[in-house]
């Protein structure tokens, strides 16, 4: 990950920590606890899993909450798509044999 310095510019890369044997497809930013910080999804095809990291606020996140998420999960969109005000994901899963979409609603309460 990159951090912004405000000028246009990045700070050197920083790593995040993702479990053994993650092989991350895609990355999603929202503030899914309602923290008001930004926070990561990374869709794992290898574990039909969508990680989520809470930020901290400093560019760096706790341990990852795991979510099931269909068969592969390869790409996600941020939405809410509930209208309950927080942000949701829409999961594509591409198991050539049941390509499908998961919706995982946000019903992490609001602080």
């Amino acid at each position: 990950m990159l951090l912004g310095t405000g000028d246009g510019t990045f700070q050197a890369a920083v790593d995040v920590p993702l479990p053994a044997g993650s092989y991350p497809s895609s990355v999603a930013v929202g503030d899914f606890n309602g923290d008001g910080k930004p926070d990561l999804a990374v869709a794992i095809p290898s574990s039909n899993h969508v990680l989520v990291l809470q930020g901290i606020g400093n560019g760096t996140f706790q341990a990852a909450l795991a979510f099931g998420a269909g068969s592969r999960p390869a790409s996600m969109a941020v939405g809410d798509f509930n209208g309950d005000g927080k942000p949701d994901l829409a999961v594509s899963n591409t198991m050539c044999w049941s390509c499908s979409l998961s919706v995982l609603i946000n019903n992490t309460p609001v602080p």
